[in-house]
């Protein structure tokens, strides 16, 4: 299976496709130029693009239609342009969508002029595109502890174990999110220190290494429903009774609500993968390294956007040319793999205590003491409210006083200090009591 294969699957893309078609049949747009954009959706997929591909193309030509009331195929220069300030002023596009506009109405003018491929038409060919600049900053990426405290939270969700994985391996492996979310079972192989998988994506296969979250990996591959059936999706949800890959939508929504109720502010799927690529360039790996690792072109430009949020030796310099003396900062990684000293077996970086029950965290094991002596001061505490309540029935219930002679035996009672009686039955139930007592 490919990855065009393994996406249309991620995406449900044959149905995408008819329900693209059915908007586009229902629509209020002329007929010339309902047949235009079938006859384009066709030339795009016997060029070989992806449905996920076509369906944007479609989905934006359409867009385009309803900003003109002429016929695509009578579009002069001076509509186009006039399309393109509508929608760059109308407020709804982010900077990259105006980008996508300008590329649709290229690729669509080709095909209506009948150009091949690499040619533009003389209607588009001014239309420019703009390199949009990164909003994201230093602040909203991701630590370590941010990542284990997310982990951590997703225990809790009904699929606690499959998104406590998804986090942990997104974050090590810095895949793209439909890159892991259309990761097979037959794509993860066990190796020495963690995990090998094999992952299919835009610039092609390529293997990336679990190994801080191998333990969770191993936990969810033993409880995986299907895992003797190889060509079932690593993380899943069931429909009609078959297992399918996590939707986008669903994915996104779960990491949202969490992250809102743990960080105290919603994140995409795909800050784990600036935040992994942020600490590449800040460790100083070498570039080659990264781009083979994350799956980046060559000629890609894409590890720019992260350069600029790496501005330590920046900082340090300014304050050194101002006569400050600057202490380097020394970052504690927290997502790393943990041994148990005890049992040797490899525990997940979230977690304080191994399988075998050997407490890994210090903060732990003093909560684990201070439990205890929490426990024996509450046990001291029933130990003297059963002495009082047996010195309270003794001096209550009291029949008998010991005189010259008396046979005691006889009598059925037993003697207290001070040569106090109470009935034999009494006394067994209170020694009874203070026995279970000091088990407890």
């Amino acid at each position: 299976m490919g990855f065009n294969d393994v996406k249309e699957k991620l995406y449900d893309l044959t149905a995408d496709m008819n329900r693209t078609n059915a908007l586009i049949e229902r629509s209020d747009m002329s007929a010339r130029n309902k047949q235009t954009l079938f006859s384009f959706r066709d030339w795009l997929i016997s060029r070989q693009l992806s449905l996920l591909r076509v369906k944007k193309y479609l989905m934006f030509a359409r867009t385009i239609t309803q900003n003109s009331e002429k016929d695509l195929i009578d579009y002069t220069k001076a509509d186009i342009d006039s399309v393109m300030t509508k929608i760059r002023l109308c407020g709804r596009y982010k900077p990259a969508s105006i980008n996508d506009f300008a590329t649709t109405f290229k690729v669509m003018f080709r095909f209506i002029d009948g150009l091949d491929d690499g040619e533009q038409s003389p209607r588009t060919k001014h239309l420019r595109q703009k390199k949009p600049q990164s909003s994201l900053r230093r602040e909203d990426l991701l630590t370590d502890d941010d990542v284990n405290k997310l982990i951590s939270a997703a225990s809790g969700l009904k699929d606690g174990l499959m998104y406590s994985t998804i986090f942990g391996v997104l974050y090590e492996t810095g895949c793209r999110p439909g890159e892991i979310r259309g990761i097979m079972l037959r794509d993860v192989v066990k190796n020495t220190h963690g995990y090998r998988i094999n992952v299919d994506g835009k610039t092609g296969k390529r293997v990336v290494f679990a190994i801080v979250s191998a333990p969770m990996l191993e936990k969810w591959i033993n409880a995986h429903a299907f895992r003797e059936m190889p060509d079932t999706p690593l993380f899943y949800y069931m429909t009609k009774g078959e297992p399918r890959f996590i939707t986008h939508p669903a994915f996104s929504k779960t990491i949202k609500l969490l992250s809102t109720r743990v960080l105290g502010r919603a994140i995409t799927p795909y800050l784990f993968r600036h935040s992994r690529l942020t600490q590449y360039v800040l460790k100083k790996v070498p570039e080659g390294v990264i781009r083979k690792a994350v799956g980046h072109a060559p000629q890609s430009r894409a590890l720019s956007t992260y350069t600029h949020l790496v501005d330590e030796d920046v900082e340090n310099e300014m304050f050194a040319m101002s006569g400050i003396d600057v202490e380097q900062k020394k970052v504690e990684n927290t997502f790393v793999v943990k041994t148990c000293p005890k049992c040797s077996a490899a525990v997940a970086s979230h977690e304080s205590i191994c399988s075998c029950g050997n407490i890994l965290n210090g903060i732990v094991m003093a909560v684990r003491e201070n439990e205890n002596d929490n426990r024996f001061e509450k046990m001291e505490q029933k130990m003297a409210e059963m002495m009082q309540a047996l010195s309270n029935v003794a001096a209550s219930q009291q029949k008998n006083i010991m005189v010259g002679g008396m046979d005691i035996s006889a009598s059925g009672c037993q003697p207290l200090n001070g040569g106090e009686f109470i009935p034999n039955s009494e006394w067994r139930n209170q020694k009874d009591k203070l026995k279970f007592s000091s088990v407890q």
